[in-house]
């Protein structure tokens, strides 16, 4: 069926603060935007490494409730969603789990959130979409977008490794997926949104276009939120995630159904882009793998371990996680690339180890 696109409202973040130290700025902020009450969502373990330093700004601001977001199951967060006190707005601070939980609960209960994140580990900190597991397994569902994003780049600097890679990983993916918004326009009846394909290639320039080896260098976290940001907003204008997640998020989607314990969402998704990239014959498939030179995320991923038969069922499954698209995962000769280069690639071989499923 041939997809119409029309005329429609969307929402963006109405606050956009992302620099060193903004913590102490918080209450300013939420005063600035008359916000007087405030529930607190923290991630696991959150609250004893920063809880004083969000809280200590909030003079005048009364906390009405603190939530610990241990679990992402569908039914506890409808279950805690109900036992949050009306307030005129939500934090979510943490990683991408509970800020994916505070904001399905300000999406089911319509009170605004902003995201709080400590780790830069993928776009979740301004989409209109959710992570979430359902029957157990992580399945993306729909929110809203955020009222307001406040990221502090000095926090952002003390996040494990692995976050800040998944971040880089969630990123890089765009040029995959941008490239599939276009194969599957020439492919097929889709049409996709220009000005939602614009923005989501700019996230992906700002951040390559920012050279260093410091993954922990406050100006190139400020980027990589930036970039967060900005695929973030590509999907609220597309109105689905198309714009930020082409094949190489149906594979890490089919690894999430096939591994008891997957890898960080965006280290899967980096990975993929990698063999995605290079079996597209995509005109940026070099900045792919000079970023991860760059920023050492070869290095990182070799002292994981990445089952290669996992790798290659996830390939041939990837497009039963949405029929309705025409990526190049859905190809079955590209499916096929895939698994082959894989198994040639020399630095895939460093990485990928043979074991039962």
């Amino acid at each position: 069926m041939k997809r119409i696109l029309v005329s429609r409202e969307i929402s963006v973040p109405s606050i956009l603060k992302v620099y060193k130290g903004v913590v102490r700025d918080l209450g300013k902020i939420l005063k600035e935007h008359g916000f007087d009450d405030v529930v607190i969502f923290y991630g696991e373990g959150i609250y004893d490494l920063f809880g004083k330093k969000v809280e200590s700004s909030l003079e005048g601001i009364k906390v009405l409730g603190r939530f610990e977001g241990k679990s992402n199951r569908l039914d506890d967060v409808y279950d805690i969603a109900f036992k949050v006190p009306h307030t005129s707005v939500i934090i979510g601070v943490g990683g991408g789990k509970v800020i994916d939980i505070a904001k399905y609960v300000g999406y089911i209960r319509k009170i605004p959130v902003i995201t709080f994140p400590t780790a830069p580990s993928n776009d979740s900190i301004c989409s209109p979409l959710c992570s979430l597991i359902i029957e157990g397994r992580r399945t993306t569902v729909p929110s809203r977008i955020p009222f307001g994003v406040v990221a502090d780049t000095e926090i952002l600097g003390s996040a494990p490794e692995s976050f800040i890679y998944s971040g880089i990983g969630d990123m890089v993916s765009k040029i995959s997926a941008i490239y599939d918004l276009d194969f599957e326009e020439s492919h097929s009846d889709i049409k996709h949104d220009d000005f939602a394909r614009m923005v989501s290639e700019k996230s992906i320039d700002s951040l390559l276009y920012f050279k260093t080896s410091n993954i922990r260098d406050e100006e190139f976290l400020g980027k990589l939120v930036d970039s967060l940001i900005m695929s973030g907003i590509a999907m609220e204008l597309e109105g689905d995630s198309a714009p930020a997640s082409g094949s190489e998020h149906l594979i890490s989607h089919a690894l999430d159904k096939i591994l008891p314990n997957p890898h960080l969402h965006g280290i899967q998704v980096g990975l993929a882009t990698y063999i995605t990239v290079n079996v597209q014959d995509n005109p940026r498939k070099d900045e792919v793998k000079e970023l991860f030179d760059e920023t050492g995320f070869w290095d990182f991923v070799r002292k994981e371990k990445f089952n290669i038969n996992a790798w290659l069922l996830a390939i041939d499954n990837a497009p039963s996680i949405k029929p309705n698209r025409y990526t190049t995962v859905h190809v079955e000769e590209m499916r096929k690339e895939m698994k082959a280069f894989i198994k040639s690639d020399e630095i895939l071989k460093t990485i990928f180890v043979d074991e039962v499923l």
